[in-house]
């Protein structure tokens, strides 16, 4: 477990006490003249803003007040009350047990062996860590303390040893680890608390600098020089023995050797300003916070590094550092992520530039930029501030699109054409030309290069004149880059040119023509003496610049293919590096001894698409493309691999949440996990916060069975289904080009379950060996009824074969009938019912005749309905002999069709059917078709029904018809039990029983029938 250090572990700074003891006027007065007055900053800080990461106090879930940490893994913890919130990677995760939550504030730190103290109202003691990463407060406080301590806040926790350190404005408790026992020290006017070497110390307003001691259980004044009373605010130990304090009286001294000396440095003078932080930072470098004035990094000998002077940074709340390159501060609206180390910082309207298509001008000395029509160049240093940039005096009406320097003279080219700055005036060179670029040939010629003219001006060392004749231009020139005889331009897809002073006059040559098949943006480089023309997928052609022709450059190009991804616009620095862009920033390739060494990590903040890079002087590096401009600071590249190591944080079963592993207990990863927790969550830390950007992890997994990989920005794997069998998975952080940092790895078996474990397979086999030797014997014991089996079978089959041939002829006799009654229904049909028809329709006639008598009339009636009847009845026995309705037709499909035959004229009938049809008998379709048809009649016919609802329901294995009327309903006792009559309903009823269902019958009088029949059909009756 890597420890984990809030500060160096020789220092801590907390919030303290404002000064509020009056120091006599002669101790003032020998303290003035005890300390040098530092002098001004004599080098201004680097140039550029470095790159931060702001994470708000209201997204975090915590107040200004704040305090930072480390957790045992290294991941920043934000201390707040009943809050200890860590940022794993990019996500906040609240740590503290929410049943251990406190009125008071809480503070709190961890020692470089994982264990984390608190403090608080008169409260101290230590975080416990649960199972499940959670944690909760264990008091150290014993029933015996004194008075004071319920009035003191104690808000200095200081690891030392085996022990640890509270302190607050009224005194100090010390907690001794192996003893569990405290140690009370009053303190009334408490400032500070500190260790150095091992020694904790503490600094009061009335004794000044003094040795905590435990054994006499009271501060020991040391005997100091000089004599003056110096308090100590914060403090800085740093490796050479030398002790940075900030006082009470905003100052800066150094002790040393038990003596006190001022400390100069680039700050200044405070100006009775409190330096509110102090922190030692982990590459030596001190951090420095001042109120009103900002954050300031500065060497040990004092020399000012970098400085943040806007108003975010003129009240900040504390500082934190854990790793190299990497300063966390805690602001009045965030908590933000600093890189002051990186070599990459950043120019915008913090540094006073307004950004906008910038390119850089050689100047010497510094150099200035031209951007948004404007041309700047760096302010005058102020004391203590950052540096900035301003426009320059004297620019033209119409602002400047190119500039260039020669001898302290300014060129300034726009729309207008050319002007020249010399002391202070301003004086218009040439006219007629738009010049957008203007680059240096030579010692004293200038090219102004136009979208439709290009012009030479050269300096005589008198004056400025045109000494070649001007020629067409060849485009807008975008991208301008000057080469040892030319200026090669950047002119868009399969177009760039070249331009040169050759006797007198400018040649211009324009290449249109590439050797790769999609038309593609030609960039272009130089190194040394040969212009780098790139395409796209590593496409380059090479131009010497002495020979003035294309060529082949073997090693060249195996320098620029080593960096094993596609590089464009190489320059080369007088240090013999290649700066290079690519699709997602810059790198460098170096050649040492024959070898080629990338470096990708140092440049990782720039994320542009193939930025132009542009040097200065040889060595000054700026890189920018159309909305940002970036300075480079080669000597800060990295020379060690990058910090990133991935953490194991967890391992948890997803489908309870059971945690499996923790980082934070002793025990390691299981070795086998059993088969029921297959499905596993693994939670990673990155290990390090030193990249710009989201870390991407690259998950990498392997087995027997099969290897994948997967990248992802979130810190956790969820892997689900798992076989049994060994696994490896590698986690890495990477970025668009390579692996930053090392792998780590996590090996994990999942058990197979129980029925496939050596024992299963050993009953398997016990089991199998068993039911072999029990068919053995079946079998042997087989053989002997083996003769009375076959006559068995012999007299079974024949009884089937007999069955079969019943069952055949009675199939046959069915059939026969079913053929002669159908013939006989036909007969009866076309004959006996034709002939009734007619004789009813003769009657019908007759009864219309006026002539009839009503005697006649009478009696033709009688005949009339006699003849209807027993036409009726003849239907009733020809629909008793045939189905025409099923004829090719489903139940039903035939009882549809004899709703619509029955409600003719009728009452209004209903059918309705649901659920999934399946095919039914013949017989037991032909008697529900009946008794539907039965029962509808009935209700037209008897109940005097106005509606009529048929319902057939085919549900899993069974079938359903039910027929609902709203007519008169019956007496159901009395109709079933009696004797003769009511032959429809009998006929329901055998007609039921044919088919083996059950007839259900629901009436009373004046409210209706429902007659149901529930039939489970047998596999003779499908």
């Amino acid at each position: 477990m890597q420890p984990a250090l809030r500060r160096s572990n020789e220092i801590l700074i907390l919030r303290g006490l404002s000064a509020s003891r009056t120091v006599s006027l002669l101790c003032l007065a020998l303290l003035a003249a005890l300390l040098v007055k530092p002098s001004h900053i004599s080098a201004s800080p680097e140039v550029g803003i470095p790159f931060k990461r702001s994470y708000p106090l209201e997204e975090v879930g915590v107040s200004r007040s704040v305090q930072l940490d480390f957790d045992p893994i290294g991941r920043l913890a934000a201390v707040d009350n009943n809050k200890y919130v860590v940022l794993n990677d990019s996500s906040w995760s609240d740590l503290l047990d929410e049943n251990q939550l406190s009125r008071t504030e809480m503070y709190a730190t961890t020692d470089s062996e994982g264990h984390t103290y608190f403090g608080g109202l008169a409260a101290w003691g230590f975080l416990e860590r649960g199972l499940d990463g959670t944690l909760q407060r264990l008091s150290f406080r014993d029933r015996s303390v004194p008075s004071w301590v319920d009035a003191t806040n104690f808000d200095m926790v200081l690891p030392v040893g085996d022990g640890a350190y509270f302190a607050g404005i009224n005194g100090i408790v010390h907690w001794n680890r192996p003893s569990q026992t405290n140690t009370y020290i009053e303190a009334p006017d408490l400032v500070r608390i500190f260790v150095i070497e091992g020694i904790a110390y503490a600094s009061t307003h009335s004794q000044g600098l003094c040795e905590i001691s435990i054994e006499e259980e009271r501060l020991i004044p040391l005997q100091t020089e000089p004599k003056e009373l110096i308090v100590p605010f914060g403090v800085a130990a740093l490796k050479n023995g030398q002790t940075i304090f900030s006082t009470t009286d905003y100052t800066f001294v150094s002790y040393e050797n038990r003596q006190f000396e001022a400390w100069p440095n680039e700050l200044g003078v405070q100006q009775k300003t409190q330096i509110s932080n102090l922190l030692k930072l982990p590459d030596g470098n001190l951090a420095v916070a001042i109120d009103n004035r900002g954050l300031f990094v500065l060497s040990p000998n004092g020399k000012c590094l970098q400085a943040l002077t806007a108003s975010e940074y003129h009240r900040i709340n504390d500082l934190a550092a854990r790793e190299n390159g990497v300063l966390w501060v805690v602001s009045e609206s965030d908590i933000q992520k600093i890189l002051y180390n990186d070599p990459v910082t950043i120019l915008d309207q913090r540094s006073g530039i307004t950004v906008s298509w910038p390119h850089i001008v050689e100047k010497e000395g510094s150099s200035l930029i031209v951007s948004h029509r404007v041309l700047y160049e760096l302010a005058p240093a102020e004391l203590s501030l950052a540096p900035r940039y301003q426009p320059t005096a004297l620019q033209p009406p119409d602002g400047v699109l190119a500039a260039a320097e020669m001898d302290g003279q300014i060129l300034m080219g726009n729309r207008d054409g050319v002007y020249v700055r010399n002391n202070d005036t301003l004086d218009h060179l040439i006219r007629d030309i738009e010049v957008v670029r203007i680059l240096e040939q030579g010692e004293s010629d200038f090219l102004a290069i136009g979208r439709d003219q290009i012009a030479t001006l050269r300096w005589d060392g008198v004056r400025w004149f045109e000494p070649t004749p001007r020629i067409t231009g060849v485009g807008f020139p975008f991208i301008c880059l000057a080469a040892k005889n030319s200026v090669w331009i950047e002119l868009g897809k399969n177009r760039a040119a070249r331009l040169s002073i050759r006797e007198g006059e400018i040649r211009k040559q324009v290449f249109e023509d590439f050797p790769w098949e999609n038309a593609s943006w030609v960039h272009i480089g130089v190194v040394d003496e040969i212009a780098v023309l790139s395409g796209l997928e590593g496409k380059r052609l090479y131009f010497d610049e002495t020979t003035e022709s294309f060529v082949e450059t073997l090693h060249l190009q195996r320098l620029l293919d080593s960096a094993g991804f596609t590089v464009f616009r190489p320059v080369k620095d007088q240090n013999g590096i290649v700066w290079a862009a690519h699709e997602n920033g810059i790198c460098t390739i170096e050649e040492r001894q024959g070898t080629f060494h990338l470096d990708f990590d140092s440049y990782r903040t720039i994320r542009d698409h193939v930025p132009v890079i542009h040097l200065s002087d040889g060595t000054e590096i700026w890189v920018s493309n159309g909305s940002t401009l970036y300075h480079v600071d080669g000597n800060r590249a990295a020379k060690s691999p990058a910090p990133f190591l991935p953490t194991l944080v967890s391992i948890i079963d997803i489908s309870d949440r059971t945690l499996l592993y923790s980082v934070f207990e002793t025990n390691s990863i299981p070795e086998e996990i059993p088969f029921a927790r297959n499905d596993l969550e693994f939670h990673y830390f990155a290990g390090s916060y030193a990249s710009a950007n989201t870390p991407i992890y690259q998950f990498e997994m392997s087995n027997r069975a099969t290897d994948w990989s997967v990248s992802s920005t979130e810190s956790l794997i969820s892997l689900t289904k798992l076989k049994e069998g060994e696994y490896q998975l590698s986690a890495s952080m990477v970025d668009s080009k390579q692996v930053l940092g090392e792998r780590s790895f996590a090996s994990f078996t999942i058990a197979p379950p129980w029925y496939r474990t050596s024992f299963a397979y050993f009953s398997y086999w016990t089991l199998s060996a068993f039911l072999i030797a029990l068919i053995a014997l079946a079998l042997a014991t087989r053989s002997k009824r083996r003769h009375a089996e076959l006559e068995a079978l012999v007299h079974e089959r024949t009884e089937e074969l007999r069955d079969t041939l019943e069952k055949l002829n009675e199939k046959e006799r069915k059939a026969a009938v079913l053929s002669e009654r159908n013939r006989l229904a036909s007969e009866i049909h076309d004959s006996v019912q034709q002939g009734l028809s007619g004789l009813a329709l003769q009657i019908e006639a007759t009864l219309k005749l006026p002539d009839l008598v009503d005697a006649v009339h009478s009696r033709l009636a009688v005949a009339k309905n006699m003849v209807s009847f027993t036409r009726h009845e003849v239907q009733q026995a020809v629909w008793g002999l045939e189905s025409p309705l099923l004829e090719n037709s489903d139940l039903a499909t035939a009882l549809k069709k004899m709703v619509s035959l029955v409600s003719s004229g009728g009452p209004e009938i209903e059918f309705r059917s649901q659920g999934a049809r399946f095919e039914l008998g013949a017989s037991t379709q032909h008697h529900l078709l009946r008794i539907a048809q039965e029962a509808a009649t009935n209700s037209i016919k008897h109940a005097e029904a106005s509606k009529i609802t048929v319902q057939l329901d085919f549900e899993k294995d069974r079938v359903s018809l039910e027929i609902a009327d709203n007519g008169k309903g019956f007496d159901k006792s009395k109709t079933l039990n009696g004797g003769f009559g009511h032959f429809g309903l009998r006929g329901m009823k055998s007609r039921a029983a044919k088919i083996g269902g059950n007839l259900f019958i629901e009436s009373d009088p004046q409210h209706g029938s429902t007659i149901r029949i529930d039939v489970t059909p047998s596999d003779s009756h499908r």
